[in-house]
């Protein structure tokens, strides 16, 4: 029997308004690194997850200066619903048969 292919979607498309900082919360650092980080470093361990997708605010410019994404990271825009943003997540995996799904401001995975 084949081995399962693996990717992930990591939805950090959130405004985090409710958060009240300014900032989206997956863009904040904590210890270090940022909270979107924790998850993705997470999903970039697992040797069965080949590919990884992180789901980005739409307008680059609230993303782009507090986080750049590892060279074979791939980000797509999300959409302004949260099922919309999963659903380019989605679109964006390549090759894989399953897929997990994670909310980055839950950096504790």
């Amino acid at each position: 029997m084949d081995q399962a292919i693996w990717g992930a979607v990591i939805v950090a498309a959130g405004s985090g308004e409710r958060f009240g900082s300014g900032i989206p919360k997956q863009f904040l650092p904590m210890k270090g690194k940022t909270v979107l980080d924790w998850s993705l470093d997470v999903f970039m361990r697992m040797d069965a997850v080949t590919e990884v997708v992180v789901v980005t605010p739409a307008r680059k410019e609230l993303w782009e200066p507090l986080w750049s994404p590892p060279a074979d990271i791939r980000t797509v825009a999300g959409g302004s619903r949260r099922q919309d943003s999963v659903m380019a997540g989605l679109r964006a995996l390549q090759s894989v048969d399953h897929v997990l799904i994670h909310d980055a401001a839950r950096p504790l995975l």
